[in-house]
């Protein structure tokens, strides 16, 4: 230990800095091991793998596709917006590859429900495929209709891909709306 006036070489190369036994020395937090913290960062990531954008991809695989088409059921879901406008609620589904005809729209005990069926369109006589990710198959999707719908008014369009169903708000749900002024203190 150094006295008043004495003076103390300083060694700056970390290389040959040396601990005398006994002396405490702190850990940077990443020498030390925790458990939860590395288990956290690996759930962070199976979640991050599973968001709910991989769930709702378009005609897409998922990853569980093998096993269901070993069973002959291969699960297609389309991604949808839902979106509330000033006259009406609107939902937007992505369906590449397929047709207005391939899809219907049905209104029934409040819900709206899309189905359809992408069929494959493919030739596999000589089994060159070196990968497939495109998927085939039936889905459906239903949701309930928002209160206040005028069921007779409904429509639907499919235009590039989009089916665009429209759910326009009946005029009584319209009347009955009141905007809310917010007050600051």
């Amino acid at each position: 230990m150094a006295t008043k006036n004495q003076k103390v070489e300083v060694n700056k190369d970390p290389a040959k800095q040396t601990v005398e036994p006994g002396a405490m020395v702190q850990k940077k937090p990443s020498d030390s091991w925790e458990p939860f913290a590395s288990l956290r960062e690996e759930m962070d990531r199976l979640f991050d793998e599973f968001s709910p954008a991989f769930w709702r991809m378009p005609l897409a695989r998922q990853a569980f596709g093998p096993i269901r088409e070993a069973r002959g059921h291969v699960q297609v879901s389309p991604a949808v917006d839902f979106v509330e406008r000033e006259d009406a609620f609107e939902m937007q589904a992505e369906l590449p590859g397929l047709t207005a005809e391939d899809v219907e729209v049905k209104l029934s005990d409040g819900k709206v429900t899309i189905r359809g069926q992408k069929s494959a369109s493919r030739d596999e006589r000589n089994n060159e495929y070196h990968l497939s990710e495109r998927s085939y198959g039936a889905f459906m999707r239903s949701f309930g209709l928002p209160k206040g719908i005028d069921e007779d008014k409904v429509e639907a369009r499919f235009a590039n891909g989009v089916l665009t169903v429209r759910l326009p708000k009946s005029q009584d749900a319209m009347r009955h709306e009141k905007r809310v002024s917010i007050k600051t203190s």
